[in-house]
């Protein structure tokens, strides 16, 4: 299962300040881990579909860290 690892938001995009998303695209087939602190640390929410306003989930301009899965379907 491929891992898209973020560890600190501010410092590897620089252009997105720290505790600034309010909404996620979260593509088909991935899974959004998203941590109130760096490194993974403090509260954590999981996504696995959009979310157009993070205020209405209580998580809005607090994301500071985050992991995307990607799960393969093999079909036998």
């Amino acid at each position: 299962m491929p891992t898209f690892i973020v560890t600190q938001l501010h410092s590897l995009f620089q252009e997105i300040p720290n505790d600034a998303i309010s909404s996620l695209k979260v593509p088909a087939g991935r899974t959004v881990t998203a941590y109130a602190d760096d490194n993974f640390a403090g509260t954590a929410w999981t996504f696995t579909s959009d979310n157009s306003n993070l205020t209405t989930t209580g998580n809005d301009n607090v994301i500071s860290s985050f992991k995307i899965q990607s799960y393969l379907l093999i079909q036998s």
